[in-house]
C-alpha cells in the first residue's frame, strides 16, 4: 500500500523532478549482504567486496539489451524472471542465497609470458643475423673514428 509523490530537489539552484510511486511495495527485491563469511568472521575487505557486488548487480539489472538478444530468448539474466522464481508455491516471497564469482586476469603471468617470447625472438634474430664487422661494432657503441672526432671537437 506504500505510495509516494513529491518534487525532489536535484540541484542547489532549485531544479526539481517529480517523483511518483504508485501504491505498491517500496522494494521489489532486497539483497541482504554481510561483511562476514559463512563462519561469522569478518573478512579483510568485507564492505569493499559488498560495494563491488552491488555495482555488479546494478550493472547486470540495468544493462541495455540488444534487439537480437530479446528476440532470440537467450539464457542471459532477466531480473523479472529471477524475482518471479523466488515465489513459493503458497504465493509468499521466498529467499535465495547466491554468490559472486569473478575471473581475474593474471597480469603478471601474462607479462612474463610476453617477455619470454619477445626475448626468445630477439635471441633467434641475433643468432641468425650475420656477425657485424669491426667497424659496425665500434659505430654501435660510438667508438668509431667519426664519433671520437665529434667528441674531441
Amino acid at each position: 500500500d506504500y505510495a509516494y509523490s513529491a518534487r525532489l530537489q536535484v540541484t542547489g539552484d532549485g531544479l526539481t523532478i517529480p517523483v511518483i510511486h504508485k501504491p505498491s511495495p517500496l522494494f521489489d527485491l532486497v539483497y541482504v549482504l554481510s561483511d562476514r563469511n559463512e563462519r561469522g568472521i569478518s573478512t579483510f575487505n568485507g564492505m569493499q567486496d559488498n560495494y563491488e557486488i552491488i555495482c555488479h548487480m546494478l550493472l547486470l539489472k540495468n544493462r541495455k539489451r540488444r534487439d537480437a538478444q530479446v528476440q532470440s530468448h537467450d539464457a542471459s539474466y532477466n531480473n523479472s524472471s529471477f524475482r518471479n522464481s523466488l515465489m513459493a508455491e503458497s504465493g509468499r516471497q521466498g529467499f535465495v542465497s547466491a554468490g559472486l564469482a569473478k575471473v581475474k586476469r593474471p597480469n603478471y603471468s601474462i607479462a612474463l609470458n610476453v617477455l619470454y617470447h619477445f626475448l626468445k625472438q630477439i635471441m633467434v634474430r641475433l643468432q641468425s643475423a650475420p656477425d657485424p664487422g669491426m667497424k659496425e661494432k665500434l659505430a654501435l657503441f660510438g667508438l668509431d673514428a667519426a664519433a671520437i672526432e665529434t667528441r674531441m671537437a
